[in-house]
């Protein structure tokens, strides 16, 4: 990985002026096409915004005479009912229009409220220090590297995650992957999500290399009690009631 900077810098040292030729030349050209794009975009917008106009004002006059009946049971007089018909109509549009958008975003919510518990997944966070020793073998000392990061900043969810995966491969020790995935569902910063994938993570441990039925079946209740409302959950208190009526309990 270190070879190709070099060789980079080596090509600036060797032609300077030709290198730099080329990069302005370069952002010449990304210049041009983001001006398109903004452009595009512009345009696009544009385009929306008279869609959206030519729309509502169409909807609002196919609606006017349910305005107009409105507006005669609200006995308004003749004078000026065919003048607030557009206006109800219009309201009512409004209000429709909001609704459903109400609606969208608390449904988008509640989905995703079930597919992931635990809100936003945490962004990846590096141990090139660990990682690097763990690529080349070392894994005694990837994981001294890794305690030895926890020291300073306590358990946390990404560093006890990127360990435990690396034990949990087939070259590395589930017996201390197990610990680590435990660990993750008391780090302060797990969210449910995060205790979810380390339910996943266990049961997977239990039923490959750690061959253990009754973790398992202690794992499935956890789940099942935890999340009862996603599909997770659901899954694992069926899988319970499967293996309880097979007798393995």
């Amino acid at each position: 990985m270190s070879n190709t900077p070099l060789v980079h810098v080596g090509l600036a040292r060797r032609d300077t002026r030709g290198y730099v030729s080329f990069a302005q030349h370069e952002r010449r050209e990304l210049v041009t096409d983001s001006e398109l794009l903004d452009r595009a975009i512009a345009v696009e917008r544009a385009r929306k915004r008279r869609s959206s106009i030519i729309g509502f004002v169409v909807a609002v006059v196919l609606l006017s005479p349910l305005g107009w009946v409105l507006a005669t049971i609200a006995e308004v007089e003749d004078s000026r009912r065919w003048l607030m018909a557009p206006g109800i109509a219009a309201i009512l549009l409004a209000a429709g229009l909001t609704l459903v958008r109400v609606v969208q975003v608390l449904s988008g919510q509640l989905v995703l409220s079930i597919v992931n518990p635990g809100g936003r997944t945490r962004g990846p966070v590096g141990h090139s220090r660990a990682e690097a020793l763990a690529a080349a073998g070392r894994i005694e000392d990837a994981t001294e590297a890794f305690e030895s990061t926890r020291s300073a900043t306590g358990d946390r969810v990404a560093s006890l995650r990127a360990e435990a995966e690396l034990h949990a491969a087939a070259s590395g020790d589930p017996k201390r992957a197990e610990s680590l995935f435990q660990r993750i569902r008391r780090a302060p910063d797990a969210t449910a999500s995060d205790q979810l994938y380390a339910s996943h993570r266990l049961i997977d441990l239990y039923l490959g290399p750690l061959r253990d039925p009754g973790r398992v079946m202690v794992e499935l209740r956890r789940m099942a009690e935890r999340f009862p409302e996603t599909i997770d959950g659901q899954s694992a208190l069926t899988e319970l009631k499967r293996r309880r009526d097979e007798g393995q309990e």
